[in-house]
């Protein structure tokens, strides 16, 4: 009899360590899907605000027309729209979205806003930009653009 409560104690350490593995396998593996998440998200912003950096130093240097010339642009209400795969190169796979609007000129000057999201940014620009759709935006600068660039 002595040997049959021995027997029970081994196989109640065994499943109580295999609960407690299985437990923190768990916890670690979410662990590591959060980071990854957080990982591709900075990829993103970090791509999109490249991305951005870039097309708005060309609206400031070469003016409007010759950079919107450089890229396959199609004209959504007052928007320029840009379309990128995950590698952030334009294709017609959308994954991301790279929106151009410019502002009425003011003293010889007009503003470009440029403005980065996943996929379907007109749906955010609709609603204005609400403060919780803000941050579904990658990137968003604006830049002042001369008229005589154009």
């Amino acid at each position: 009899m002595a040997g049959k409560g021995s027997y029970r104690k081994v196989i109640l350490e065994l499943v109580l360590v295999s609960g407690i593995f299985a437990i923190v396998s768990v916890f670690l593996v979410r662990l590591y899907m959060s980071a990854n998440r957080l990982q591709e998200k900075a990829v993103a912003v970090s791509s999109a605000t490249v991305c951005c950096q870039t097309l708005a130093e060309k609206l400031k240097v070469l003016g409007v027309e010759q950079t919107l010339a450089q890229y396959e642009t199609r004209q959504e209400e007052q928007y320029y729209i840009i379309d990128y795969d995950a590698a952030w190169e334009q294709t017609e796979e959308v994954c991301y979205q790279v929106a151009v609007a410019f502002t009425e000129a003011e003293e010889g000057l007009r503003f470009a806003e440029v403005l980065a999201a996943e996929a379907d940014i007109m749906k955010l620009l609709k609603n204005d930009l609400q403060a919780e759709e803000e941050e579904l935006l990658l990137c968003h600068l604006k830049v002042a653009v001369s008229e005589a660039a154009d």
